[in-house]
């Protein structure tokens, strides 16, 4: 599978205050959150389509938040961003993580600035983009011994980026050796900087990235929306998609069958124990530790804006509760066909967890369209 994350953050709930609600359900969908009040990151209503939530943070603290996906020799990633034009400001970065491999002299920092909170092993920011005071595009390398920001490695020309207007950037990536590393930025489907074979890279790290992260600073709050990841080194999905919006669709109904157990939730229906945005954490849920046991659920209304769909990624938030080897599969149906996810297994008690099977296709062949998507059902089961 070529398409290695996609988040449209509409799925964490608004703020009630200037640390954010929403920054729970970040954690459990896998985002690592670093600053000196990494809480900071919050929901905003402000988006390019008017439905859902962007993200963003409180930008009187820098920060980063970031997500590890499965290593790659090249990666794309895309996503929507609104800036404040005119300074020299961090927007993202990507880097390597070798956990606890001891890789680059035990430097223990994935990306920049580090306020000691814990990482799984040592990492580095390898290269990092910037919006520059030309109203441009600036990209760096970071080295393996330092965090300081690091060397200029290319920009764009000048009035490229646009104060306070939602435009959609892409980063085709392939770390390498030496300076054999190759670098694409694209702004808005147009390419403002290439750099084939010319990304110097300290050889203590591999040829190889396994994390992406958005950066505020002080005083200079970017909003972000639409993020996708590509693993380059597959035969689809390895290349620009263009422009994307990622939209979070709910639970509607009970499609059949549902046999968990129900705790919470409205009278005898199931899908009212895990529609909740944000997810309430455990106050209702389904469950079960019987093999064959399932849920299917219907979808709700899908924005209008959608014109045409390249995947579904169906997202179940699951905890495991007592010892022993414990499995669970993420469900996809249409016109009658299923597709599981392989079963993520646990051997311990395992806190709420956020997993998300992606298909690029509708089961039993074909492609997506916003007609298949509302036929869809989506779920989960026990093997």
């Amino acid at each position: 599978m070529a398409l290695l994350w996609i988040d449209g953050f509409d799925a964490y709930g608004l703020p009630t205050n200037n640390y954010g609600i929403i920054s729970p359900a970040l954690d459990k969908a896998g985002y690592v959150r670093q600053g000196i009040d990494g809480n900071d990151w919050v929901a905003s209503t402000d988006t390019r389509t008017g439905v859902g939530w962007s993200l963003t943070g409180n930008s009187t603290h820098p920060q980063n938040i970031i997500t590890n996906f499965k290593t790659s020799g090249s990666v794309t990633v895309g996503f929507a961003l609104k800036v404040n034009a005119g300074g020299f400001n961090p927007i993202c970065f990507l880097g390597y993580n070798d956990y606890n491999g001891n890789i680059g002299n035990g430097f223990n920092y994935c990306g920049q600035p580090y306020y000691g909170v814990p990482n799984s092993g040592d990492c580095a920011e390898q290269i990092k983009v910037y919006s520059n005071g030309s109203n441009g595009v600036t990209v760096r390398t970071e080295p393996s011994n330092s965090n300081d920001g690091g060397t200029f490695l290319a920009a764009s020309s000048p009035n490229v980026l646009f104060d306070g207007v939602w435009q959609y950037m892409e980063i085709e990536y392939t770390p390498g050796l030496g300076t054999t590393g190759t670098l694409e930025v694209r702004l808005d489907n147009v390419t403002i900087i290439y750099i084939a074979n010319g990304v110097t890279m300290d050889n203590v790290w591999p040829a190889y990235v396994n994390f992406f992260g958005f950066e505020i600073t002080d005083g200079n709050a970017v909003i972000y929306d639409d993020l996708y990841i590509l693993d380059n080194t597959t035969s689809s999905f390895n290349t620009f998609l263009g422009d994307c919006v990622v939209h979070a669709i709910f639970p509607n109904s009970d499609a059949g069958p549902n046999t968990m157990a129900v705790t919470g939730g409205v009278g005898s229906t199931h899908y009212t124990a895990i529609d909740e945005n944000p997810p309430n954490m455990g106050v209702s849920y389904v469950s079960s530790n019987t093999s064959g046991q399932a849920e299917h659920y219907g979808l709700s209304a899908f924005p209008n804006d959608i014109i045409d769909v390249l995947a579904m990624s169906v997202c179940v938030l699951a905890e495991k509760t007592a010892p022993g080897i414990g499995f669970y599969e993420s469900v996809l149906v249409y016109n009658g066909v299923e597709v599981d996810s392989p079963g993520p297994g646990f051997s311990a008690p395992m806190t709420w967890c956020q997993t998300q099977f992606t298909v690029t296709a509708p089961p039993g062949g074909g492609t997506w369209s916003l007609a298949a998507c509302k036929a869809a059902q989506i779920g989960v089961k026990i093997p």
